[in-house]
């Protein structure tokens, strides 16, 4: 199959290593995927979707207007492996197949403010997530974010927001639902002794209309219904932490979501619905080529240390339960990570392997671990997001007042195990 500069397939259905372009349909209902996506699904009972989109974005008064088209391109990227993504990196994966991004340098001209706007024919629709903001009994607070093991696809051995690609087409068209979904999935909350566990609960946000509210129901801890084998999964939660015979209690908390800055996207899915209009952070990312909307979500518990309180990843790849690092980072030391500066953060650290554990595997969670990092591999993409995060969450010291794509010479984040790079 040919692929133009544009990154648009010529031809309207390619399969080959479980990876399918095709056309997404529309009717009066919204999106209908083409029968093609049938053939994935004999073989893979959840394929991971990707939509592609064209679009053009300005700078004005220092924020982002996007006017975003997902009605034209209509292309889909569908795979059930990781080769599906390497797509979006301009990697051949075939002798006549790889699908590029523009220029990376045009975006990050842009990023720089150095062209006033940009037209890409071809990026990822949509990426979104949350950067979660604690606060504790006594006021203070701290942004919690995720390190990406030396085993992952993308950006291994950075720090990451709780984010990642829409699932489905509702969510393509609804971006504020993939930050809960994959807050929801991937950031489970307990006490010290794994006894009572914290719901995050959405209900009183304005944020959410009643149809969306619905929607989240679906995922949690307990309620996952959209995934019929949360059972399976709960069981092997509390089998990998060895507290499988106890009785957890439930407890939920008010959680809000706060989208950070005023960038204004106006997309439009369909001819006959019109344009949908969003306000929020928006991210373009140089390296892949994708947009994300990130948000942060604050909820509060009441305690007064972090040691009263276990913070768990619970996200999964090809089968293995990943346990990945958790780290808590202060006012203080936020500003100081977002400049490129050493920082001091509290780690909630394990004994799991890097690339995730097997079924027959448990793990001890460490309690908190204080922990020294230089110069943190922050992507441009989180970096712009946790200054979002700082000027709106935390209102005690200056802003901060430098946006925009920025490299700094960084260093890779190794796991926190009890005893290293430790005050």
């Amino acid at each position: 199959m040919a692929v133009k500069n544009s990154g648009i397939a010529d031809s309207k259905f390619y399969e080959n290593n479980n990876i399918i372009f095709s056309y997404v349909k529309k009717n009066q209902n919204g999106f209908q995927l083409v029968n093609d996506l049938e053939k994935l699904r004999k073989k893979n009972s959840d394929p991971f979707l990707i939509c592609l989109a064209n679009g053009t974005f300005k700078w004005n008064n220092g924020f982002i207007n996007g006017n975003i088209n997902l009605s034209q391109n209509g292309i889909f990227v569908a795979t059930t492996n990781a080769n599906g993504r390497k797509v979006f990196e301009g990697r051949i994966l075939e002798p006549n197949l790889s699908l590029n991004i523009p220029e990376q340098g045009e975006i990050k001209n842009f990023l720089e403010h150095k062209i006033s706007s940009i037209t890409i024919n071809a990026f990822r629709w949509i990426s979104g997530g949350v950067i979660p903001v604690l606060e504790l009994s006594t006021g203070k607070r701290y942004a919690v974010l995720v390190r990406r093991d030396s085993k992952a696809q993308t950006h291994a051995g950075h720090l990451s927001a709780f984010a990642g690609l829409s699932e489905n087409t509702t969510e393509m068209i609804d971006p504020k639902l993939i930050m809960i979904r994959e807050l929801y999935e991937e950031l489970i909350i307990f006490n010290k002794d794994i006894s009572l566990k914290y719901t995050l609960s959405f209900e009183g946000n304005r944020e959410f209309n009643d149809e969306e509210k619905a929607y989240l129901k679906n995922y949690g801890f307990y309620n996952d219904v959209l995934n019929k084998n949360y059972n399976t999964w709960n069981r092997k939660l509390l089998r990998h932490l060895q507290v499988q015979n106890k009785k957890i209690q439930e407890k939920y908390i008010e959680a809000n979501l706060y989208q950070l800055g005023s960038d204004h996207i106006h997309y439009t899915v369909d001819a006959k619905n019109g344009t949908k209009k969003m306000e929020g952070n928006l991210v373009i990312c140089p390296l892949h080529g994708d947009v994300s909307i990130i948000g942060t979500v604050l909820f509060k518990i009441n305690v007064t240390s972090p040691d009263q309180i276990k913070l768990v990843d619970f996200d999964s790849d090809n089968g293995r339960l990943l346990f990945r690092d958790i780290y808590l980072i202060d006012e203080e030391n936020l500003e100081k990570m977002i400049k490129g500066y050493s920082s001091k953060v509290l780690v909630y650290s394990n004994d799991a392997e890097e690339g995730g554990v097997k079924p027959d595997f448990s793990i001890t969670l460490l309690d908190p671990i204080p922990f020294i990092i230089e110069k943190p591999l922050l992507t441009s993409s989180l970096r712009q997001s946790l200054i979002n995060c700082y000027n709106n969450m935390f209102k005690k010291h200056k802003k901060i007042s430098e946006f925009g794509y920025q490299y700094k010479q960084s260093k890779y984040v190794n796991k926190a195990y009890k005893g290293v790079l430790t005050e």
